[in-house]
């Protein structure tokens, strides 16, 4: 896929577990950022290799933390689509929200 669509409140899912974490150490904070853009990425470049988990929606996990990206794909705009970046221990149909 070559295009990348991002639900707006995708960057205040990010800023809190950002911030959070930075509460604890700042450098644990910058990994864990690296590595959800990281997922992120991965979602782009290779969608199909990604479990579903709900409809046509996929997840990446994000290893070691606790979150994972929840995407779709969206084959007319060759685009994924990025719904959350959601902690696991959050009620699992919270994300579905914003479909």
């Amino acid at each position: 896929m070559t295009n990348l669509v991002i639900h707006p409140e995708v960057g205040d899912d990010v800023a809190e577990a950002v911030n959070w974490y930075k509460g604890i150490d700042p450098e644990l904070a910058v990994r864990l950022s690296d590595i959800v853009y990281g997922c992120i990425e991965r979602a782009k470049e290779s969608p199909w290799h990604h479990p579903k988990i709900h409809l046509e929606y996929r997840r990446v996990l994000c290893e070691p933390f606790p979150y994972k990206v929840i995407f779709e794909v969206l084959e007319d705009r060759q685009a994924v689509h990025i719904v959350s970046v959601f902690h696991h221990s959050k009620d699992p149909d919270l994300w579905k929200e914003r479909i």
